[in-house]
């Protein structure tokens, strides 16, 4: 099914401002397509929503690092609550127009090029250099850029944690959670877009001239959501890789079978989504390493921490 949602809905490529011309434009008061986007990816949660509209409270940058990585914390544990009680066929509607509009950022994972193709290439230069009024709101403290990243990690990391929830520690109050729950219809894709968007949008913005962004300090906030991201990508493949070795649990395997031979063989569809985690990471590392920065100076979590050496040495 993940396949079939990949090649039907992703492959035409959805235009995002026709969508909303489309659909919103008698509306009042005026509709931006990053509030659809964003409501979109973050399942019209509310909360969330306005969390990660939510302006700067501090300008110095080590706390406002420090700041993003706890909002996307709250976040990421808000989001997987959401999907825990948004399994049912009925939404199936929304993931597919959320897994369209996902595709524009983070589709084509498989192409040599880190960013895509032109199509997708375009559609993050554009993202980046949106202006500062949209969707009624005035973001004086931080460029519009800022929210939707905040929203992809959101979607992502709490996919990741809703698996984990799900497969390492079931509820005392509904024990049978793990049973009775299905992942969403396209959820896995939208993971791997989510992540691999943010990815692309803090890499483009790395790999920009200064004068793409007229000289606009504030896009320095971009680059300090680099740990939210990669603690966001780790998320995601702990998930996965607890609902691989759940499912793996439910079947009778040989004892020498490895987890990653029970995915190829039983669970191929969590392949890319693994591979999309790693490649975000390596991603972002190979683009500072090229700014003359290492990737100890990262600030992440000492399981992020391990999982990046780990791909270091490889």
């Amino acid at each position: 099914f993940e396949g079939v949602i990949r090649w039907a809905v992703c492959a035409p490529g959805l235009n995002t401002e026709k969508l909303k011309k489309d659909l919103y434009d008698e509306c009042e008061p005026v509709v931006s397509t990053e509030i659809i986007f964003i409501s979109s990816v973050l399942h019209h949660e509310l909360g969330l929503v306005e969390n990660v509209l939510s302006p700067l409270t501090r300008f110095n940058h080590s706390d406002l690092e420090d700041d993003e990585v706890r909002r996307n914390d709250e976040c990421m544990d808000h989001m997987s609550h959401a999907l825990l009680a948004q399994s049912s066929p009925q939404y199936l509607e929304d993931d597919m127009l959320r897994i369209g509009l996902l595709e524009t950022l983070g589709g084509s994972a498989n192409l040599t090029n880190d960013l895509g193709t032109q199509h997708h290439q375009a559609a993050l230069k554009h993202r980046l250099k949106l202006p500062d009024y949209w969707g009624g709101k005035q973001l004086r403290s931080m460029p519009p850029v800022i929210p939707l990243v905040r929203s992809l990690c959101c979607y992502a990391g709490g996919l990741g944690a809703s698996l984990l929830l799900v497969c390492t520690k079931p509820s005392p109050r509904d024990p049978s959670l793990s049973l009775l729950w299905s992942l969403p219809p396209g959820a896995l894709v939208c993971g791997e877009y989510a992540i691999l968007a943010a990815a692309r949008l803090v890499s483009t913005h790395l790999e920009s001239r200064p004068t793409d962004f007229a000289g606009d300090k504030r896009h320095a906030h971009l680059a300090l959501m680099i740990p939210s991201i990669l603690h966001s990508a780790f998320r995601l493949r702990c998930g996965v890789l607890a609902f691989a070795s759940y499912k793996s649990s439910m079947e009778e395997t040989q004892s020498n079978d490895t987890l990653g031979n029970f995915i190829a063989r039983k669970c191929p569809e969590l392949t890319p989504v693994l591979s999309t985690c790693d490649r975000t990471a390596l991603m972002i590392i190979e683009r500072l390493t090229r700014l003359g920065m290492r990737d100890v100076s990262i600030k992440v979590q000492s399981g992020c921490r391990r999982w990046l050496t780990d791909l270091l040495n490889k």
